[in-house]
C-alpha cells in the first residue's frame, strides 16, 4: 500500500468535518483513559475505540489535541435514536390535541347549526341502507356535501321527500357537518320553529326584528327546513316563508327542505311560487321504503 492509499484510509476514518457537536465524553457513558497503543480513549459501555471531537476551523487531531474530548460513534446513534423517539411522541400529543380541538370545535359548531343530539355524532357511514333506493339517496347526498362550494356558487339545493324514518334527517345532518367543517355556515331548523321565532319577532311590533331573523336564516350557506308540511300554513305564514325562500333564491343560498309529503302533495301544500322555485334549484331524493324504526 503507498502513501497516498494510506493517507486516502486515514481521512475515511478519521472525521475531518465539522458535522459532530461537542459533548463531554461522560455523556455517552465514556471515560477518557487511553487503554491502547494509539493512546485513543476506549468506550466503557461498548468497549469500542472513541474517535475525537472535531471543533471548527480545527483539523481531527488538533481538535482532539486542543480540546482532549472523545466521543462514542455506537452511544451518539443510541442518544439520536432516543431524542427522536421523543421527538415522535411529543409530536403525537401535539396532533392528538389538536384532533381534540377540532372535535370540540366541530360539536360548537353543530349546537350553532340547530342539530339534535341524536344526530350530532352521526356519519354518512352510519347510514346503512335496506334498498337500492336507500344506497342511491345515500351517493347523492354524501357528494353533495363533498361538493358544496360547487352547490354554493349556483344554489343548488335538495328536496328529501317521502316516509318517515328512513333517514332523512340523518343524512342531512350528516351535510350539515361536513358543510361547516369545510368553514361554510349552516342551520337546520323545523318550519314550526323558524316561523315561531319570526313571528314572535314581529309580535313585539319592534321595526326590524321580524326582517333580522329572515336575514338570519337567509343569510346561512346552508339552510335546512325541516318537518315541512306537519301543520298547515295561513297566509302571513305563508308570505314569510316565501320571502325567506326568494331571499335565498336570489343570492343563490342552497336549501334543503325535509318532508313526509311526496312531490304532488308538497306541490299542493306550497304556494306555487314557493313550490317553482325549490322546483327549479332542487334535486328531488323519494324516500319510498320502509321505517327503520319499526325494525
Amino acid at each position: 500500500m503507498n502513501n497516498l492509499q494510506t493517507q486516502t484510509m486515514k481521512h475515511m476514518l478519521t472525521p475531518t468535518q465539522g458535522n459532530w457537536e461537542e459533548e463531554p465524553a461522560s455523556r455517552h457513558g465514556c471515560h477518557t483513559p487511553s487503554t491502547s497503543n494509539d493512546n485513543s480513549p476506549v468506550c466503557i459501555k461498548h468497549r469500542c475505540k472513541m474517535r475525537p471531537v472535531v471543533l471548527r476551523g480545527l483539523s481531527s487531531s488538533g481538535a482532539a489535541g486542543a480540546a482532549g474530548r472523545w466521543f462514542c460513534i455506537l452511544c451518539a446513534r443510541e442518544e439520536y435514536s432516543v431524542r427522536v423517539e421523543e421527538d415522535e411522541a411529543r409530536n403525537r400529543n401535539v396532533e392528538q390535541k389538536i384532533r381534540e380541538e377540532k372535535r370540540c370545535e366541530i360539536l360548537q359548531l353543530q349546537q350553532k347549526i340547530g342539530i339534535g343530539k341524536r344526530y350530532m355524532k352521526l356519519r354518512f357511514e352510519d347510514y346503512c341502507p335496506t334498498c337500492p333506493g336507500a344506497e342511491k339517496a345515500l351517493a347523492i347526498c354524501t357528494r353533495y356535501a363533498a361538493s358544496f362550494a360547487s352547490a354554493l356558487e349556483n344554489g343548488d339545493g335538495l328536496l328529501l321527500l317521502g316516509n318517515p324514518g328512513t333517514g332523512k334527517n340523518h343524512l342531512s345532518a350528516c351535510i350539515c357537518s361536513q358543510v361547516v367543517q369545510q368553514g361554510y355556515t349552516a342551520l337546520h331548523v323545523t318550519v314550526a320553529r323558524l316561523l315561531g321565532q319570526i313571528m314572535s319577532k314581529w309580535s313585539k311590533k319592534e321595526e326590524g326584528t321580524d326582517q333580522d331573523e329572515l336575514f338570519k336564516f337567509g343569510g346561512a350557506d346552508l339552510l335546512v327546513l325541516d318537518e315541512v308540511g306537519v301543520a298547515p300554513l295561513n297566509n302571513h305564514q305563508k308570505g314569510y316563508l316565501f320571502d325567506l325562500i326568494n331571499l335565498r333564491y336570489e343570492n343563490l343560498k342552497p336549501t334543503i327542505l325535509i318532508s313526509n309529503f311526496n312531490s304532488n302533495e308538497l306541490g299542493k301544500y306550497l304556494e306555487n311560487r314557493i313550490y317553482d322555485r325549490l322546483c327549479q334549484t332542487s334535486f328531488v331524493i323519494e324516500f319510498t321504503w320502509e321505517s327503520h324504526r319499526r325494525k
